[in-house]
């Protein structure tokens, strides 16, 4: 195996409709669950569970240069921090554990997969051991603008989550971003 290149098969490499093993792991296994789970997105950035329970929320330093977002806990914990780079053509943002904006605290990127994208949208998701990005480790497909997406391991037809939810006035991407979030 070269350096930067995922072990025989690649996530995206897997075979249409295939079942997974395992539950996927991204940000910790505490979000992991076997079942579907009902969750909705306030527009100030909140996500409560079906009784209205606080779960996420996001929150922005005032007065900074960065365009850095946190995504905490009920408790006011910081889970991740989600940057958004700067002059990239795709719109990238990269999302690292608890408050660090390091390299080596990188969780996943996330991309569009093409410049212009009206209606629909397509994002790409990259680990961090995806070095080439050739073929993305998850593939989110849907319509951002009614909060519905559906996210599929890398460029197979198996589904790792759907989101569905009642229309959300979305400002831009990067509520897309936090709605992704969610399932990760």
């Amino acid at each position: 195996m070269a350096t930067g290149q995922h072990p025989e098969p690649a996530p995206g490499e897997m075979a249409a409709n295939a079942a997974l093993e395992s539950p996927v792991m991204v940000i910790g296994q505490e979000f992991v669950t076997q079942h579907p789970v009902d969750l909705e997105m306030m527009n100030d950035c909140k996500v409560t569970d079906e009784d209205g329970n606080l779960i996420f929320q996001v929150r922005s330093k005032i007065a900074t240069v960065r365009d850095i977002r946190y995504l905490q806990d009920a408790y006011g914990n910081i889970l991740v921090s989600l940057k958004h780079k700067l002059m990239t053509a795709h719109g990238r943002w990269e999302v690292f554990r608890g408050e660090s904006i390091e390299q080596k605290d990188l969780l996943f990127s996330v991309k569009q997969s093409s410049l212009f994208q009206l209606v629909s949208s397509k994002l790409h998701v990259f680990l961090p051991s995806n070095t080439t990005e050739s073929v993305p480790d998850f593939r989110i497909e849907g319509a951002f603008i009614d909060s519905s997406c559906t996210i599929y391991l890398g460029n197979s037809n198996t589904i790792v989550a759907q989101v569905s939810s009642k229309p959300v006035f979305i400002l831009e991407h990067s509520s897309a971003l936090i709605i992704i979030l969610e399932i990760l």
